[in-house]
């Protein structure tokens, strides 16, 4: 899988993205509100960099700048039942810049084309910046899940 949005590139993977994937993903502070973390480079290697990814067990996918390559930070997909449920992560050198709202809008078309009609997306009620990111990309708030997350709802019909 590989879309391309104005200034990004979605794409699986690669060993040469570990390093900086590891920058943010093990960083306590930055990681406070994500459970994907904390792992040694060949653990991450073996999660990530699997030609095996299947988008129905979910998949993370590197976010990468388009001109210089570097990594801006990551999006997990999982397929099931025409419904994907996303994550997303910014690196927080790249956060605040617009990279993962026009990611997270570059995959619509790709996930329509796979049958995808709803887009569910879980965060935490302290995460505001998560929260107004998704309120921006027109999700809509529908309660609390059972681990205390609010879930969010985009209708990819109305895209």
């Amino acid at each position: 899988m590989e879309i391309f949005t104005k200034r990004c590139i979605i794409r699986h993977f690669t060993y040469d993205d570990l390093d900086d994937f590891m920058t943010y993903r093990n960083n306590e502070a930055w990681m406070i509100y994500q459970n994907f973390k904390g792992l040694t480079k060949d653990k991450y290697a073996s999660i990530l960099i699997d030609e095996e990814q299947d988008i129905s067990r979910g998949m993370q996918l590197a976010i990468v700048h388009r001109e210089t390559l570097e990594l801006l930070g990551d999006l997990f997909l999982r397929v099931e039942n025409h419904i994907c449920y996303l994550g997303y992560t910014s690196h927080m050198n790249h956060a605040r810049k617009g990279y993962i709202y026009e990611s997270v809008q570059g995959i619509y078309s790709s996930l329509k084309e796979n049958g995808v009609t709803e887009i569910i997306a879980s965060v935490d009620p302290k995460n505001i910046a998560s929260i107004r990111l998704l309120q921006k990309l027109g999700y809509i708030e529908e309660g609390l899940d059972e681990e205390g997350d609010i879930t969010f709802r985009y209708h990819l019909t109305i895209y």
